[in-house]
C-alpha cells in the first residue's frame, strides 16, 4: 500500500461478479415450493481513508471475495406464470485490511496476539440473509 492517504482509496471497484445456482420445485396445484443453492465470486472493493491532529492517517479496506447462500422458495402458479419469493441464509468471505502511518498508537486483530499496527490484513466469514421475489413467464408449447 502506498504511503498516502489518498491511494488507499483509488483502488474502490464494483466489478463484476459471476456464479451458479442450482434448485428445485416442487408444484402442489397451484402452489409451488422449493430450494435453491447458490454461490458466486464477487469482486467488489470499498476503502475508506481518515486523517487524525497528529498528521497520521488510517485506511481501511474490505474486499468481498465470494457469498454462498441457501434459500426457500414459495409461490403461486400455472402452466405459464410464477410468482414467487425466497429467503434465507448467506454467508460471505470478506478480506480486511487497515493501514496506518501511526507508529504510537496500535490495533491489534481480534484474535491476533502481534502488536505491530501496520498492514494489518484479516480474512473473515461474515453470516447475513438474503431474500427476494420474481415472476416467471414460460412459453405456450403445444
Amino acid at each position: 500500500m502506498n504511503a498516502t492517504a489518498a491511494a488507499a482509496c483509488g483502488s474502490d471497484e464494483d466489478g463484476t461478479d459471476f456464479g451458479g445456482r442450482l434448485g428445485y420445485d416442487r408444484q402442489l396445484g397451484s402452489f409451488v415450493l422449493g430450494a435453491v443453492v447458490e454461490l458466486s465470486r464477487s469482486d467488489i472493493t470499498d476503502s475508506v481513508t481518515a486523517f487524525s491532529i497528529t498528521s497520521a492517517f488510517y485506511a481501511f479496506t474490505r474486499e468481498l471475495k465470494y457469498v454462498s447462500g441457501f434459500h426457500g422458495r414459495a409461490g403461486f402458479g400455472n402452466d405459464r406464470i410464477l410468482v414467487y419469493g425466497t429467503a434465507g441464509g448467506a454467508y460471505g468471505s470478506v478480506d480486511q485490511l487497515f493501514t496506518t502511518s501511526n507508529t504510537v498508537n496500535t490495533f491489534v486483530r481480534s484474535g491476533d496476539s502481534s502488536d505491530d499496527g501496520d498492514d494489518e490484513g484479516s480474512s473473515q466469514g461474515v453470516w447475513g440473509y438474503q431474500a427476494d421475489g420474481g415472476l416467471e413467464v414460460g412459453s405456450d408449447r403445444k
